[in-house]
Parts: C-alpha cells; structure tokens; sequence
C-alpha cells in the first residue's frame, strides 16, 4: 500500500476539525437560542351560565380573555409568563380584571428555574402582592400514547389531575391535558403548567368554567433576557393557601 503524502493528511484532518467546529457551534447556538410563544385563550364550559354574579363575570370573561395575547418567553433554563394586556383591560375595573385572568391562572408573573427547581408565581391576592414558590418538577404528569400536530409539530399528550384544596370535592377537581413536542426542548408551557420533555402547545383545563390555551404564534431569538420576579413577600404554596383560608373566614363573619 502506498503511503498517504502529508499534504493529503494535512486537508483530511483540516476538513473534519472544521466540520465539528461548525457542528459545535451550531448545536451551542440551539442550546442558547430563545423561544417566544403567544397563546390564545378559548373558553370551554361545563357548566350552564346563570345570571348571578358568577354567570355574569364567567360571560365577561368568555368575550374579553381571547383578546389577550399570552406570552411565553424561554431559553433552555428559565422561561417567564404573563398576559400582554395592553389597551386591552381598558374601562375594566381592577378587581373584575384580576378575577378574569385569574380564572385562567394567568394572573401576574409566573417564572421557572429548572436548573434550581423553582417555580415563582408573582401576583397581587387579599391586598397584597406575593411571591408564591414551589418545585418546578413538582408536578405528576401522564405520558399518553395519543398525538396530533400543532403549528406543524407533533405532539404528544400528557394528563394531570389535582384538587384545589385539601378538600376532595368533585368542584375543586381539575383535570388537565397538555400536548407536548419533544422537537423543541423547552420544558415549560403557559400558565403554571411545566415540567414535560417538550414545550406545551396546547393546554386543556377541564372544570366548571374549563379554557384552551393555544400556541398561535411562535419566534426563536438569541436575544431573550429573563428576569426573575422580586417584588412582593415570598411565601410557599401552603402559606399562600393559609392565607385565603382565613381571608374567607373573615369575609363570612
């Protein structure tokens, strides 16, 4: 056999260091790069409306909620959320606005910390703002066999069941379905709801007075900035629900 000349030897090392350097960069530019997604609120009762104070607020909150965008931004370590109100809330009174977005869990500034296992929920409750924190993998989910596309991206669905309080009445029961894509790698999705091999698409909250949130809208940046919430008490999740426990015991005095 004859010998390979050094010159030959020189490009073949020369071509394949360029193509694992080429190769290294771009796959550290997709584990930095960004992601910014809107979602869309559509309401999807259970429940007959009537017209006490809850049918009315329910019915304000099926005309004015899918004209907010719901904004998720995200890099592979941390993402933010919140409702890009705008002009939007305009005429509304603070109150009825708060209970509106509330009722779609989207009240204020949700923040995740994977790397550190924190979720963050920043918003104003009985008169004063706080800082609610919990685990960020601290949620059960249940990796179904069911897909479909969304925004051109298969999905995969995921269940969850969980009550809104110690107590296991069947009103305080919330059953939620996410569909997932293990293709873009952000583990988060709107609202609270986080912690799958994928960012969620599309969320399904199923109650009384259950919603869709969809992916409308979807925009990759390298230029996403996330900061993490600051303002308000910072308690857990028991003490925030100790704290609406005696506030409703004092409002039925």
């Amino acid at each position: 056999m004859g010998k390979t000349s050094p010159r030959l030897m020189y490009a073949v090392v020369k071509k394949n260091l360029t193509y694992i350097l080429l190769l290294f960069i771009s796959l550290n530019s997709f584990s930095q790069e960004g992601i910014e997604v809107i979602y869309k609120y559509e309401s999807d009762f259970q429940k007959e409306l009537t017209d006490g104070f809850m049918g009315k607020m329910q019915n304000k909150t099926r005309a004015f909620l899918p004209k907010i965008d719901f904004l998720l931004q995200a890099t592979p370590n941390e993402s933010i959320y919140k409702a890009d109100v705008g002009l939007v809330s305009e005429g509304l009174k603070e109150q009825l606005f708060n209970l509106m977005i509330g009722s779609a869990k989207s009240n204020g500034i949700i923040y995740n910390d994977q790397n550190r296992n924190i979720n963050l929920h920043e918003k104003n409750a009985f008169g004063r703002l706080y800082i609610i924190q919990s685990e960020f993998d601290g949620l059960a989910w249940k990796l179904e066999e069911e897909t479909k596309g969304i925004l051109g991206f298969n999905c995969r669905k995921a269940t969850l069941e969980f009550y809104v309080s110690e107590e296991q009445r069947a009103n305080q029961k919330r059953e939620i379905v996410a569909w997932f894509t293990s293709e873009l790698p952000y583990p988060y999705g709107p609202s609270v709801y986080r912690g799958l091999p994928g960012l969620i698409l599309e969320l399904e909250v199923h109650w009384d007075f259950g919603y869709i949130l969809t992916a409308v809208e979807m925009t990759k940046s390298d230029k996403i900035e996330i900061e993490e919430p600051s303002k308000g008490k910072t308690i857990d999740e028991s003490e925030f629900k100790e704290i609406g426990r005696q506030s409703s015991l004092r409002f039925k005095r």
